[in-house]
Formats: C-alpha cells, sequence, structure tokens
C-alpha cells in the first residue's frame, strides 16, 4: 500500500482498518498476532496498533500481549459495514466533509451547484459503504456476497437519480 489510500475519500487510517478488520474476518474468530496481521496488510505494525485502538474500544475488537497474544474480531463480521469501520477510526473525508459553497452572496452560483453535487457524491459512496459488511468482502463468493458490482447511476436533469435495470434499486442509507 505504499501509494497511499486508494481513494479520494478514505484515509490511510481508514484504509488500513479495513484491511485489517477484513483479514481478521477471513479468519472467523482466530486470533492473529500484531505482526502477522501487519505483514499481511503491508502496514507499518506500530501505527497499525495505533489504528486499531479505537476498535478494542467501541468492542468490535479485543487484543492480548505476549505469547498468544494479538487481535480478535469479536463481532461478526456480517454485522459491521465497510462504513462503521471508517466511521470508528475516523477514515472517511466524506464523514467529515464541510461545506463547500460559501456563504458570500456574491459567490457565482455554479459555486453552490458544485457543493451540491460533490455533497450528493458523498451520500451515494457513504451508502455504498453502509450497504457492504466485512463478511461481503471477506467471502465474495459466499451467496450475497460483494462481488464488486456496482449498480449504474443515471441522473436526469433536473430529476432524481435513475439507478439501471428493472431489478436494481438504490443504495440504503
Amino acid at each position: 500500500m505504499g501509494e497511499g489510500p486508494s481513494s479520494p475519500f478514505i484515509t490511510r487510517a481508514g484504509e488500513y482498518a479495513l484491511r485489517a478488520l477484513v483479514r481478521l474476518a477471513e479468519r472467523e474468530g482466530g486470533v492473529v498476532t500484531a505482526h502477522e496481521l501487519a505483514g499481511a496488510i503491508h502496514a507499518p505494525p506500530a501505527y497499525l496498533s495505533r489504528v486499531l485502538r479505537p476498535f478494542i474500544d467501541a468492542g468490535v475488537l479485543s487484543a492480548k500481549r505476549g505469547a498468544g497474544g494479538g487481535f480478535l474480531l469479536v463481532r461478526r463480521p456480517d454485522e459491521i459495514s465497510l462504513l462503521d469501520v471508517l466511521t470508528i477510526v475516523g477514515g472517511c473525508t466524506a464523514l467529515h466533509s464541510n461545506e463547500l459553497a460559501p456563504d458570500d452572496a456574491d459567490a457565482p452560483p455554479f459555486t453552490h451547484a458544485i457543493a451540491r453535487v460533490i455533497r450528493r457524491a458523498e451520500r451515494e459512496c457513504l451508502a455504498v459503504l453502509a450497504s457492504a459488511t466485512l463478511a461481503d468482502v471477506a467471502e465474495p463468493t459466499r451467496p450475497g456476497g460483494y462481488t464488486g458490482a456496482i449498480v449504474p447511476l443515471r441522473v436526469e436533469r433536473g430529476g432524481q437519480p435513475q439507478y439501471g435495470g428493472a431489478s436494481s434499486r438504490p443504495p440504503t442509507e
């Protein structure tokens, strides 16, 4: 992961947290040492330990020091959305975005329009993250698992979003 986060919406801490928790979900309740976990997701061990601390505090992980110690996922992977992970670690910039449109009444109208489009994009991103669980991405081939298929979105000018296909449905919030 040397090149940085793979999304402009997700921080480095957020990406490490996602990778680590998915790896723990793959282990199905097994303890994974900090060294093994850091190696598996290509993260600096000390930094990863700091990133995972909020998950221990939130009751998502447990940690044990010493021989036989490591991290353990204590909640079921199908109960933890990717958005939950990013919320706990503060790893999604869309969760912390500021109003992009200035308060200045003299600002050009397109400035406010741009802000509305970006806020909408953030909402769509958050909806997708909320709809996928650790179990979905840890086991993409299981029934109901996340395969990476994205429902195409069309936006009619001045209208509501239109999701592609007759069986398509909008992302849940």
